[in-house]
């Protein structure tokens, strides 16, 4: 016995605050990964250029935090696990 599948078309439309929150978080993150600014910095530079609707659509600051360290942590070079492999780099 097999199911059939129905198609339900959509009938809202997109909402175009999330979908600018989106690109907003993708842009704080890529400067995030390429700039020394601290996160509240840079989430205070972002919600600046953007409406009040995005902004509440980016969700927590802690949360905005947590993903800037995170994508920071992915970008940084590996710490040394050993002295003889820090001073090779020393040298």
């Amino acid at each position: 016995m097999t199911a059939a599948i129905v198609h339900i078309p959509h009938k809202h439309a997109a909402d175009q605050s999330k979908i600018e929150a989106t690109k907003v978080r993708a842009d704080l993150l890529q400067r995030a990964a390429t700039s020394y600014d601290r996160p509240r910095q840079l989430i205070a530079q972002v919600a600046h250029h953007s409406s009040v609707d995005v902004v509440l659509k980016l969700g927590k600051k802690e949360t905005l935090h947590k993903a800037i360290n995170r994508e920071r942590r992915v970008t940084l070079p590996k710490e040394p696990t050993t002295l003889a492999v820090m001073l090779y780099i020393i040298v």
